[in-house]
């Protein structure tokens, strides 16, 4: 039986000017809100955003998309 090797690469898609510093839940939701717009998604979509240590906005990347009132995630222990 032959098998194959594969690697997920990430790729930059686009990029955003956000110069904001994420000082609680409310800034999240806003940039959620204006940048991600998953306000006009069909679909559930669960993004994991990444923070520099001054808690500035540094990436984002979709992890799942789901059905229309759902989101799977399974989490991996290693």
């Amino acid at each position: 039986m032959t098998i194959s090797r594969q690697k997920l690469l990430l790729v930059r898609e686009e990029t955003f000017e956000y110069n904001k510093v994420i000082k609680n839940t409310r800034d999240i939701f806003t940039f959620v809100k204006e940048i991600l717009k998953v306000q006009d998604e069909a679909q559930e979509v669960c993004y994991v955003i990444t923070l520099d240590t001054r808690n500035k906005i540094v990436g984002f990347t979709e992890i799942a998309r789901g059905a229309i009132n759902r989101c799977n995630i399974s989490l991996c222990r290693y």
